[in-house]
Order: structure tokens, then sequence, then C-alpha cells
């Protein structure tokens, strides 16, 4: 089995360990509505709605632009967009893990390595964060 560890880059000043400041509700809730795509690009509010601060959001928002292959084509909608405000997920859950210093296990497509990363974040939440019921 191979690993793989993220590399945490400077994302404009917040904390690189900044999953560790967020409580497991919104952690669960993260894992729950993005955790396994590793294809698409959320509105940023979807993030914020489920309590990540706006400062960590901000900081994984940018523009995404279509290119010329299928592959390259960004869909809303129905159709091709030219481009979109947004937040990557497969980005966003590679930050996660990085922020709580989670490995995940190597794959070939970005959705295997997507629900890779939910499953050790999943781990992580379970072995760290108390349940409250």
């Amino acid at each position: 089995m191979t690993t793989k560890a993220n590399k945490i880059e400077d994302k404009g000043g917040i904390d690189p360990a900044w999953g560790r400041n967020l409580d497991r509700r919104v952690l669960l809730l993260v894992l729950g509505g993005i955790g396994g795509d590793g294809h698409s690009i959320f509105d940023p509010n979807l993030l914020v709605s489920f309590g990540v601060p706006e400062a960590v959001v901000s900081a994984y928002t940018i523009e995404h632009h279509s290119g010329g292959s299928p592959k390259e084509m960004i869909f809303n909608g129905g159709g091709v967009v030219r481009g979109v405000v947004g937040v990557y997920g497969l980005d966003f859950m590679r930050g996660l893990a990085g922020s709580l210093g989670v490995t995940w296990r190597g794959a070939m497509g970005r959705g295997w390595e997507a629900r890779n990363i939910a499953e050790a974040v999943r781990q992580w939440v379970d072995e760290n964060m108390p349940r409250v019921d």
C-alpha cells in the first residue's frame, strides 16, 4: 500500500493546521458534502454554510477555466462554460488532509484519490474527535 502526504502550501496566511480548528460537525459536513468528489468545482458559499471559515474558503477559491479537450471542459447547468469561480474539491480535500497531518492511499484517478482522502480524514475524525450525542 502506498501513502501520500499533502505538502502544506502557503495559502495566503491561513494557519497551516486550519483543519484542526474545525469541530467534528463541520468536518463531517465537509466529508458528506464534497469528500469523495475529485472532479467538481464547488460554490464557496457551500463550504461557508458548513462552517468552514471564510478566510480558509477564500484561500481555496480561484477562477477555473475550461480547456479544449472534454476532460478540461467545465460544465454548469448542462452546458460548457468558459470558466467559473469556485473551490476545486480535490484541492480542498488535499489541503484539509494536509492541515490535519493525514496521509492517504495513492490512486490513479482523481475520484479514487478524493475517496481515499475522505476515508483517511474520516478515520482521523473518529480517532481524534469525540462524539457528542
